[in-house]
This record gives structure tokens, C-alpha cells and sequence, in this order.
């Protein structure tokens, strides 16, 4: 590794290496401690952070659940002058990965006037609408991204310093995560960063000036090393990547000179191979399949879940495919998706603004995962083809070079890709892997935790209420309940819950919210009992209770309206004495406390504050002690008339 040579015994102690792949850390570790054997610390960011500032266990939200997420509450209006990347871009870059004292998140204000950003005051408000319930979907859910964790570790007075510290893929640190670095440093002589400036695909403000001022103001100097050499792919690869990048030199505008400077290849391979026209993608892409040495990548997430659909198993992103690499990649409109952002960009004239260069940063990594062969599959002939139309090699036909061999040598290939995909958490690919090196209990481990990271989200997609009206709140009382729902519906309740109850007279109008999981494998009875901990636990009135819930039906989640003819979403269910009536309705009030809540939660308080649109998340932050000792109902007045005197 580039760091082993740069680090001797005297530097050991109190070292740590980080970097945010979990297998990239894992690969590294295990070269390194090939040739030497001290204490260094090993680590990815995100369990550094998570550690200092005392989560056990946190889901991180990337790029692709960030991307779902906007097509589930579908914030791009048909005609919006952005993209569902471009507004990920913002965020992370500018609203929350810059350090400012507004807090989480940049207030409004600043934010319209930032000119780092590229785009107008009537984009920008709609990008700061879809941040703010951004925000509030992620403390709702207790989810994080990496400027939340580096925020809450930088509102400690004293965090863990080490002496010596590698960072690898530096290139994906904000500003914000850049202070964090420098804040756990006790010896910034002895901090060595390692990147590639031309993969940053999370953030277009990569901060070389900002490193160097913060180093020189403590007498530091921040030396720059280049290298050029690549040790993956093929010399004519190589050729083609350093053509991409004198395009993104000449049409963009803050590109340093060194960066302009032509990588190196040490092996021979050849031109990249582009194809235009139809073809039979499932048949071409399942033969792909059967080599481990080969993978599909394409443009975004939709094209992925169209080729998924049919029944393919091995279809990337680009994002995906980050620290791995193949013997063949197969680029299925990979220039093609991006054709509107080309033409833009070539027939303005003008110098771009830098935020484009996350785009030929993707194209630029997709490439990169390549050692021998590559191509392009493209179902229309884009401009930057055209562009470097002398670096290709056209083909007429697709005939995939499978490798094959010997039978354990296919099964260890296919196991060293699974456990691969394992450390980077691709865990339906990794099963796929491990059922083909026919190691079926790591398969079905992994069909388990992407099954559980599923029901999580199907949670979100397929809420039903079920109201329970009862004497008295038992494990048998909560069966019958399942009992019934099953019977009735020919459905159960699986994967996430959650229980609303509501407090007895004497303590006034509230609720409390409980949270928990239900096995698939569980029986009712286990079922039972996991609800009814949940509830015993509370002094809040336990004969009213209100269940969020998912339910399923051979094994796919549904809406409770598919199975009446009413179009009744929700479910209500009274058990008194010996009587038992349940019926489905539409909980519209039971919705709405949910929601209440939901606005509650995101507030930090124990009040229904119906905050939408553009009061949003700064709104709520700035005005939490202005109103921490107002009823609900005083400031839902205030917001609608303040709302209705606009």
C-alpha cells in the first residue's frame, strides 16, 4: 500500500488508518500486517464516528437511499431545472458539509446568498424545501449521514487525538469532515491523505485550500505529492481516461494544472469496444452473470431496478462498484443517461460551473474498474462520443468472454467475489456470490439482512393502522389480534412497527411512541409477546392502542386497500369479553397523530407541531425555545396565520 513505505516503528504507536469502505479497510489491513506487525488502528470513518460520539449502530445514508427516498415522496416536479444527484450534491457539499454556526443544516438565508452554489434563488428554495424534510425524515428515523455524525462530534469539548493518522479516499471529505480530521490530529506533520481528485462523485467542494490555510496557520506545510501511474487497467484504457479528463479540463473552471498532467499505464490492453443499437439486455446480461470475473454497470438506480425486475442479479451502480474491480466491464448506457447534461455542457460556449464534474467523475470510475476489457453499450451516439471518438474501438456484435475452468476454481472465485460484496454490505449480490460457490449458509445469512433492510423500508411504503379497542391489553389478547388479521385477510404483520398510546385523563392529551421489529420466521404467539414488552413497559392507557405496521402476503408487502372493495387502508378490531369484531376502515385521525408526531419528533419535543413546506427544518430549529412552553394548539395558530397574512 502507498502509506506502508511512508510510515516507520518510531510512528506505530498511536496510528490509526481510515477510510469510509469497510472492505478497503479490511484489504488494506490485511497487506499491511503481511510485512509488519505493530499496533495501528484500522478503522472505517464511520465507526470512528459512531464511537465518539457513542451510537452503537446507526444506518448511514448514502447517495442510493437518498435517491429512493426522493423517488418515494416524488420532490422533482417534471419540469425542475436540477436532478435527484444534483440536489444530493448540494446537500452534502454546501447546506451541510460547510462549517457555519447556523447549525445541521445552513440556514435559509445563507444559503440563497451562497455563491458557491451554481444554481438561481428559485432552484435554491426548492432544493432548501426538499433539505428540510430531508432533515426531518432523518432524525425521524434516527438515521445519519456522514456531516451529521461529524457535527455531533464536534459539539463535544474533547474528542480522541492521534499522533498519526492515514486517510484514504480523501477526495469524499466536506469541509465539515475536513475539520473533524484536523480536530482528532495532535501532529499534523504526521497526517498523510491519500485520493484521486478525479473520483470524488459525493461533493463538488473538495477543499485543498481549505487544508492548506488551516495547516499554515499552525506553521504546518502541506506537501503535495502526484502520482500518475495506473496499476489496474490496460495502457489504451488509460488512454482513453486521460482524454476524458483534458474534456473536463477545457470546459470547466477550477480544475488545478497539476491535475491536468496524463496518467501512466504499466500494462498493455486494448481500446475500449463501443456498441450502438438494440439488444436482448436479459439474455446478454444473464450470460454475463455466470462469470465472476465480469459485471454490468449502469447510470442510476431506476436502470437498475428495470434490469432487476427481470430477474437479473448482478446489475451495479456506478456508486456500487467503488474498490472493486474485473477482468471485463460492461458500461450499459453509461454516456447515454447523461446525453442532456453533454449537450448543456458543449453547446454553451462557456466555462461550466464545477459542480459538472461529478458526472465525468462517475463515467471516470465506471471506467476505472476495468483490467482487460471494456465496453460500452449504448443505445444512442451521445456528443462526448463523438468527442473522443478516436480513443474507441466500434464492434458490430457482443460475445461475452466467459471465463471457465475447473469446478473449484469457478467456486473460489465465486467466493472470493461474495465475501468482496459482503464487506461493502451488497448483501443480495454477496447471496447471489455464495449460492454460486454453493455456500448456502452465507447465502442465506445475507438473504436475511438484506431481507431485514428491506422491511425496513417497506414500512415506509406500506403503512397500515390497525386500532385495537379492548378491556384489558394481554400477549393472548394481541395473538387473537394476529389470529384475526390473518384469517380475515390472508395476510400477516412482518418487519418494522411501530405502537401509538395515548396517555389516561388525568395527565392530559399525549402520546407515546414505541418502536421494535417482528421476525419473519416468528409464530404469532412470538409475535405477541414482542408487542405486548413493548407496551407493558408503559403507564400510558393500554385499552386504546394503535399499531403501524406492514403487512405481507406470501412474502410481498401490500396494501390493505387491494384486499377490500371499500379502497380502507387500515384496519380496526375490538376485543371485549368473548366478542370480537374487526372490520377495515380508514384511520384518517389515527394518520394524522402519526404525522403530528412525526413533526414532534423532529423537533425534539412532546408536542404535534404541523410544520410543512417552507417553515421546514430551519424554521424548527430556530424557533424550538421561542415556543418550548407553548401548547400545540398556540403554535399551530401561529404557523397558519403567519401562513395565511403572507
Amino acid at each position: 500500500m502507498p502509506f506502508a513505505n511512508c510510515l516507520n516503528s518510531a510512528l506505530y504507536n498511536n496510528t490509526i488508518y481510515l477510510t469510509k469502505s469497510s472492505m478497503i479497510t479490511e484489504k488494506t489491513k490485511a497487506l499491511f500486517t503481511q510485512q509488519h506487525t505493530p499496533d495501528i488502528v484500522f478503522r472505517t470513518f464511520k465507526d470512528l464516528l459512531l464511537s465518539e460520539v457513542g451510537i452503537k449502530e446507526a444506518i448511514i445514508i448514502e447517495f442510493e437511499d437518498f435517491e429512493r427516498w426522493m423517488y418515494h415522496e416524488q420532490f422533482i416536479p417534471d419540469q425542475a431545472e436540477f436532478t435527484i444527484r444534483d440536489v444530493w450534491l448540494e446537500i452534502n457539499s454546501i447546506l451541510k458539509g460547510t462549517i457555519t454556526q447556523d447549525g445541521r443544516i445552513l440556514s435559509k438565508a445563507s444559503y440563497l446568498t451562497a455563491k458557491e452554489s451554481y444554481f438561481n434563488e428559485a432552484s435554491k428554495k426548492e432544493i432548501y424545501h426538499i433539505a428540510s424534510r430531508y432533515e426531518i425524515w432523518l432524525k425521524l428515523h434516527e438515521y445519519y449521514d456522514y456531516n451529521d455524525l461529524v457535527y455531533l462530534a464536534l459539539q463535544k469539548e474533547s474528542v480522541h487525538v492521534y499522533s498519526n493518522i492515514v486517510f484514504d479516499e480523501i477526495q469524499e471529505l466536506t469541509a465539515r469532515q475536513l475539520e473533524y480530521l484536523m480536530r482528532i490530529t495532535s501532529n499534523k506533520q504526521n497526517l498523510l491523505m491519500l485520493g484521486d481528485i478525479h473520483q470524488v462523485t459525493d461533493q463538488y467542494m473538495f477543499n485543498l485550500p481549505f487544508l492548506k490555510n488551516k495547516l499554515y496557520a499552525e506553521n504546518y506545510i502541506l506537501k503535495e505529492n502526484y502520482i500518475y501511474k495506473n496499476y489496474r487497467s490496460g495502457d489504451q484504457t488509460v488512454h482513453w481516461t486521460n482524454e476524458l479528463k483534458n474534456i473536463k479540463f477545457n470546459l470547466l473552471s477550477h480544475e488545478k494544472e497539476e491535475f491536468r498532467i496524463p496518467d501512466e499505464s504499466v500494462r498493455k490492453g486494448s481500446k475500449p469496444n463501443v456498441y450502438h443499437g438494440e439488444i436482448d439486455s436479459l439474455a446478454l446480461f444473464s450470460q454475463i452473470e455466470q462469470d465472476a470475473d465480469s459485471i454490468v454497470v449502469v447510470g442510476d438506480s431506476v436502470q437498475k431496478q428495470k434490469l432487476e425486475d427481470n430477474g437479473l442479479k448482478r446489475i451495479f451502480t456506478i456508486e456500487e462498484t467503488r474498490g472493486l474491480e474485473y477482468k471485463t466491464v460492461y458500461g450499459f448506457n453509461l454516456l447515454s443517461n447523461f446525453n442532456v447534461l453533454w449537450r448543456q455542457l458543449f453547446q454553451s460556449g462557456q466555462r461550466a460551473h464545477y459542480v459538472y464534474s461529478t458526472y465525468f467523475n462517475l463515467i471516470y470510475l465506471a471506467v476505472t474498474r476495468s483490467k482487460e476489457t471494456l465496453y460500452f453499450i449504448e443505445s444512442e451516439r451521445t456528443i462526448i462520443e463523438d468527442k473522443l471518438e478516436a480513443f474507441f474501438a466500434p464492434c458490430e456484435t457482443i460475445a461475452p468472454a466467459i471465463q471457465s475452468g475447473m469446478q473449484e476454481n469457478d467456486q473460489k472465485r465465486w467466493l472470493d467475489e461474495a465475501n468482496r460484496l459482503f464487506k461493502l454490505r451488497k448483501y443480495e449480490k454477496a447471496a447471489d456470490a455464495y449460492e454460486r460457490a454453493e455456500q448456502f449458509e452465507k447465502r442465506d445469512s445475507c438473504l436475511k439482512l438484506a431481507h431485514h433492510k428491506l422491511l425496513y423500508e417497506y414500512n415506509e411504503k406500506f403503512k397500515c393502522f390497525i386500532q385495537l379497542s379492548t378491556d384489558k391489553c394481554s400477549p393472548q389478547i394481541l395473538r387473537i389480534m394476529l389470529d384475526c388479521i390473518e384469517k380475515k385477510y390472508s395476510t400477516s404483520i412482518v418487519g418494522a412497527f411501530q405502537i401509538l398510546l395515548q396517555t389516561t385523563p388525568r395527565y392530559g392529551i399525549d402520546y407515546r411512541r414505541m418502536r421494535g421489529f417482528l421476525e419473519p420466521d416468528w409464530t404469532n404467539t412470538e409475535k405477541a409477546a414482542c408487542l405486548y414488552e413493548r407496551i407493558s413497559q408503559s403507564i400510558f392507557n393500554r385499552n386504546e392502542i394503535i399499531f403501524v405496521v406492514t403487512l405481507f402476503k406470501e412474502d410481498k408487502p401490500l396494501s390493505l386497500e387491494t384486499c377490500n372493495d371499500k379502497g380502507h387502508q387500515d384496519i380496526s378490531i375490538k376485543v371485549h369479553d368473548k366478542s370480537i369484531k374487526i372490520h377495515s376502515a380508514t384511520l384518517t385521525e389515527q394518520r394524522k397523530l402519526e404525522e403530528h408526531l412525526n413533526w414532534a419528533d423532529s423537533l425534539g419535543h412532546d408536542k404535534t407541531q404541523a410544520i410543512k413546506g417552507e417553515y421546514g427544518f430551519q424554521f424548527i430549529e430556530e424557533n424550538k425555545l421561542k415556543y418550548e412552553k407553548s401548547k400545540a394548539e398556540d403554535i399551530l395558530d401561529m404557523i397558519f396565520k403567519d401562513k395565511d397574512g403572507e
